[in-house]
């Protein structure tokens, strides 16, 4: 990852001596820490994992610690400028540029290390799900496709992209530990001096949203966390910011969450302004942690400039294709999603029903027909965007 790095710094001074201080930003009192990517043990159930993605794409790819030392966080005014023209600048898969033409791997890499330094700085959850975008997506596309031939840089970008993935799942500070994303991992998690216990998260993401921590090596009496569990914008529940409008999403409610198999009263949990769920209390071996995120198949409008008036299917953190001619369709709330397949990545495909026209004024079954879906991590044609 000191490939990742070394563009990540050169970067940021080139954009520093061009931006103007923004102010404003809520910068946290002092840092928060990754845990160390070689702590962080993804693992998937049929399908390569995402470390094995990486290096397939790039073998000689490398992950380390992304941290906000001192030059960092000197520069954090500039970087949050950076962060945000990469942002704006940016396509609906986390890259940029056209999504089949260009390859995606350097942009999905800047936006990822940008969006890492303020994840660092800020807390805020709206960083992490520009990388989460960025690493399902552009990075994974990048990393696959065999079509593009892709240079040696770009198919190196987007491995180390991938490897950004355990090496910003997890972050720390004094006695909380931040969860970013949620994906089969077992984790050592170093909290205090000198100290550490294991997590195990179990998921079936992003084929359902069935979701599962199990801790372990905790001390006899116990230890006392402050769980922070991200709320994905894609859910509707985390009221932070964000460029995208997820229709149907407008009323959507948290899931319930249990402990041990008992649901949490409301009191028993609080949601903060960075958008994470906080549960605070003494863990002890074995305890369990369970909830179910919803994944239905959304319409998202994005508030881009080189977006506007456009729209693209999305579920979970995938974004999806559909075939050419699926084009003068639309999805409406009468649109019917169900999985047909999982692909070899471990990706779910999809049957959608979709209505003629462009702006859904017409629901009759008559006209309605049923197209596959598939995500764009692995697709190499078709169409992304819906004009409204």
């Amino acid at each position: 990852m000191k490939y990742f790095i070394v563009i990540l710094t050169i970067c940021s001074l080139l954009f520093g001596a061009c931006v103007e201080v923004r102010a404003g930003v809520p910068w946290l009192p002092e840092a928060r820490r990754f845990v160390p990517a070689d702590s962080v043990h993804v693992w998937n159930y049929s399908a390569p994992d995402i470390r094995q993605l990486a290096l397939r794409a790039f073998p000689e790819a490398k992950g380390s610690l992304l941290s906000a030392d001192a030059k960092f966080w000197e520069q954090r005014e500039d970087i949050a400028q950076w962060a945000a023209k990469l942002i704006s600048h940016g396509n609906c898969v986390g890259g940029g540029d056209d999504l089949f033409s260009a390859s995606q791997g350097v942009p999905a890499m800047m936006q990822t290390g940008a969006c890492a330094m303020m994840w660092l700085m800020t807390g805020r959850s709206e960083y992490v799900d520009f990388m989460e975008r960025a690493i399902f997506n552009a990075a994974w596309h990048a990393a696959t496709d065999t079509l593009l031939s892709a240079d040696a840089s770009d198919r190196r970008a987007a491995a180390e992209t991938l490897l950004a993935m355990p090496a910003t799942m997890y972050g720390v500070c004094g006695d909380s530990l931040f969860v970013n994303y949620y994906t089969n991992a077992t984790s050592r998690i170093p909290v205090g001096e000198g100290s550490a216990f294991t997590l195990d998260l179990i998921t079936q993401m992003p084929i359902s949203g069935v979701v599962k921590f199990r801790f372990s090596q905790l001390p006899a009496e116990g230890r006392f966390l402050a769980l922070h569990l991200r709320l994905p914008d894609w859910t509707g529940c985390s009221g932070a910011n964000s460029v995208y409008h997820y229709e149907g999403n407008e009323h959507a409610t948290l899931p319930a969450i249990f402990v041990n198999g008992h649901e949490l009263l409301p009191k028993m949990f609080r949601v903060d302004e960075k958008g994470y769920v906080i549960i605070e209390k003494t863990w002890f071996n074995m305890d369990e942690v369970y909830f179910q995120i919803s994944l239905p198949m959304l319409q998202v409008t994005s508030f881009r400039p080189e977006e506007t008036g456009r729209s693209f299917l999305q579920r979970g953190p995938l974004v999806y294709v559909l075939p050419e001619e699926a084009k003068g369709f639309c999805f409406t709330s009468a649109s019917e999603t169900s999985i047909v397949s999982i692909d070899e990545a471990g990706l779910p495909v999809l049957s959608v029903k979709l209505f003629p026209g462009e702006t859904g004024g017409g629901n009759e079954e008559s006209g309605s027909k049923v197209f596959t879906a598939t995500p764009y991590a692995n697709a190499t044609k078709g169409s992304v965007f819906f004009h409204k």
